[in-house]
């Protein structure tokens, strides 16, 4: 019993795997390409389907028609002045079109030796060309001045090369480059350690040059500082000047107007009181009537009851009528 389930077991699994080798299915964005008795039919599946085949006489390829990305790893060069040169990697972005594919693959795949139709389209172009590019230039050119073009002229020497192929008649292989992205070259060890070091100096260097410059900035603020600080003192020194200046007008000022003031006052007091003396020498002159001076005599002589003139030795003189009135 346990040997027929076993047998059991053994066929249903060899049934499935049978089953599964005479279909695939074609992922979105890929194609199924065929070949019966090892030659490529022009026929080819579209995406997404599912196709059965016989794999005693049949084959396939699945192949990518939206984009991919082929990397080439570590070329050695030779740079102008004889440094040995490694670009660890360069990958190439590039596109086959569906219509292109049997045209393509027909010329450039050798699928009975496993060699891909980027190796003749991308690999072996992109390395002949950058070994006799990297030649032109020496190690230091290859890491600095020259690196940042060689993606572009990876990238131009790829699409050029994609046209007029003698190989398809003179026509294009519709092989569409994208992209294309360098790594920086690496050199030999004992030259790496010299572009550390030069690189470890120029960054001592660059750091003290930020330093001097960030000192002398501050220095520089400093210096504005004190000079902004100087003016306003100035300006307060001045200001206070003028203030002092202003209040000691405004004192002049105040004291003149007092003074004047002050003579005002005085002047305008001797001019009543002279104004009052003359006032009281009119009055006094309009009372020194003939009757009032004999009235005067009388009191002063004590003559009350004396009718008609006074002897002459009674009359007074006119100095003494004046002296009178003054006294009044």
């Amino acid at each position: 019993m346990f040997k027929m389930i076993k047998m059991f077991i053994i066929t249903f699994f060899l049934t499935i795997h049978s089953v599964n080798s005479f279909w695939i299915t074609v992922p979105t964005g890929n194609i199924v390409v065929w070949y019966k008795w090892q030659k490529m039919q022009k026929e080819v599946g579209a995406p997404g389907g599912v196709y059965f085949y016989n794999p005693m006489t049949t084959d396939y390829q699945i192949v990518d028609v939206t984009s991919q990305m082929d990397a080439i790893k570590n070329i050695e060069v030779v740079t102008l002045d004889k440094q040995k040169a490694t670009l660890p990697s360069i990958k190439v972005w590039n596109q086959l079109p569906l219509i292109n594919v049997t045209n393509v693959l027909s010329v450039f795949e050798k699928k009975h030796q496993n060699i891909p139709y980027d190796r003749a389209l991308i690999y072996d172009p992109v390395i002949n060309y950058v070994k006799e590019i990297c030649s032109e230039y020496t190690g230091e050119q290859l890491r600095s001045d020259n690196y940042k073009d060689l993606n572009e002229m990876i990238k131009t020497f790829l699409t050029e090369y994609q046209m007029k192929r003698p190989e398809l008649n003179g026509k294009d292989t519709g092989l569409k480059i994208l992209k294309v992205f360098v790594e920086i070259p690496r050199l030999s060890p004992e030259v790496e350690k010299n572009y550390q070091d030069i690189a470890k100096h120029k960054t001592a260097e660059q750091a003290e040059q930020s330093r001097q410059k960030s000192v002398l900035k501050q220095k520089e603020t400093e210096n504005k500082v004190e000079e902004l600080e100087a003016i306003k003192q100035l300006a307060v020194a001045s200001t206070k000047n003028r203030q002092d200046i202003e209040e000691a007008e405004a004192g002049a000022k105040m004291e003149k107007i007092k003074s004047e003031s002050d003579a005002d006052k005085i002047r305008i007091a001797a001019d009543a009181d002279s104004y009052a003396t003359h006032k009281k020498a009119t009055s006094n002159q309009e009372l020194l009537t003939p009757e009032y001076l004999q009235l005067y005599q009388f009191e002063k002589f004590g003559c009350q009851n004396h009718y008609g003139d006074l002897p002459n030795f009674l009359q007074i003189s006119d100095s003494a009528l004046k002296s009178v009135a003054s006294d009044e």
